[in-house]
């Protein structure tokens, strides 16, 4: 039996506008080689002294799937660096459907943002406007005892709505879609590996646009949910993964539930002669891509994966509802 690790509570404070709200960021942990003596993933404690402050245009509320799109892809990125790396200006690599999320440390401040302060703030604001239905641009101030040494920017570019509707005042994407994902498209795909261990027929596949021979077949099951549930998820687990040294090692089982504790997403390596398949690089880009696609293809709701490379099968997953009232807690993964 794996054994399963207790979470890790990362605590800080959010302070918006006059209001004060306490938040508390479990970066949830993976399991590795079924060991009953392996180290959880940790970044640093939060500092003493360390929160955040959000000051954001309210009453401005905007489409809040532009805002979860663009989050995800700059968490992924975020997770690409060390947790401990410092940054000194780093703005997205373009918008991402009309958002970008920048973040920098303030001049002239002994106090430095690592890409861990950087997780910690994207994760808690984008849970903090869920719990208000209010996305909104604007600052969120990281600060130290009190005192600001760091910028996490929300922008939008152009004019549109909370329905996401392009108005007279600018241009932003031609529409909602993900740029990476356009060249896709909806095509119907039995993935088969040659490691004999599955037999799931999946109805779409997303080719990973930075190594085309990773695919990850996906179909849905069960209940559908809000596409916010299947964002958070991605980003939680995106957060958790961005703790991790070691890109390439293998994992067993990676677990976890999003910020509502709704949606579980679990993935499981194969085994090709005794040795686990699946890396944690290939577990980060399937928390980016399938929560995109999912959203793309407009059917949020529970999704189990297969992921390949070179027709092998690595490992396979899912994103389901928690109810542990339901015998199987949402069906197994065959």
């Amino acid at each position: 039996m794996v054994s399963i690790l207790s979470f890790l509570s990362l605590t800080f404070l959010l302070s918006l506008c006059t209001s004060t709200i306490s938040r508390s960021l479990r970066l949830l942990p993976i399991v590795r080689n079924n060991s009953t003596s392996i180290p959880n993933l940790r970044g640093p404690p939060t500092p003493p002294g360390f929160d955040l402050r959000l000051v954001l245009d309210l009453g401005q509320s905007f489409d809040s799937d532009r805002f979860y799109l663009s989050a995800i892809e700059t968490m992924y990125r975020l997770a690409q660096a060390d947790w401990d790396q410092v940054v000194t200006r780093e703005v997205q690599k373009g918008w991402v459907v009309g958002v970008r999320y920048s973040y920098h440390t303030l001049p002239d401040q002994p106090k430095k943002v690592t890409v861990g302060h950087v997780v910690v703030a994207l994760l808690g604001t984008l849970e903090n406007m869920d719990s208000r239905s209010d996305f909104s641009t604007g600052v969120v101030e990281m600060r130290n005892y009190g005192r600001d040494f760091g910028i996490l920017e929300i922008e939008k570019r152009g004019s549109w709505g909370v329905e996401g509707v392009e108005g007279g005042g600018g241009v932003v994407d031609d529409d909602l879609r993900v740029p990476h994902l356009r060249a896709v498209g909806n095509t119907t795909t039995t993935v088969n590996g040659t490691t004999g261990t599955s037999d799931l027929s999946y109805a779409k596949s997303i080719i990973d646009p930075d190594d085309p021979d990773l695919v990850i077949g996906y179909e849905r099951f069960g209940s559908n949910f809000a596409c916010k549930e299947i964002f958070g998820a991605g980003l939680d687990a995106l957060a958790v993964l961005a703790q991790e040294e070691d890109n390439t090692e293998k994992i067993e089982i990676f677990t976890g539930m999003n910020w509502s504790e709704k949606v579980v997403y679990q993935a499981f390596s194969d085994r090709q002669y005794g040795e686990l398949l699946l890396s944690v690089d290939v577990i980060k880009r399937v928390m980016r891509l399938v929560p995109e696609r999912v959203w793309e293809d407009g059917v949020c709701g529970e999704v189990r994966f297969l992921v390949s490379y070179r027709g092998v099968d690595l490992g396979r997953g899912r994103f389901w509802v928690k109810d542990f009232e339901k015998e199987g807690g949402g069906g197994a993964v065959e």
